[in-house]
């Protein structure tokens, strides 16, 4: 299962930094395969 919140806006002038915001993406079944993934956060083609 893979569950993506996106976008969210960090407040780091508290402590700690809050994070508010994002709307939720579900992808189950979620299969990674490695061919699939790309290291820069994590990004995942296909669907």
């Amino acid at each position: 299962m893979l569950i993506v919140a996106a976008p969210i806006t960090l407040d780091r002038s508290t402590t700690p930094p809050t994070a508010t915001g994002g709307t939720l993406r579900v992808c189950h079944p979620w299969l990674a395969t490695p061919t699939n993934l790309t290291p820069i956060s994590y990004r995942h083609r296909g669907e």
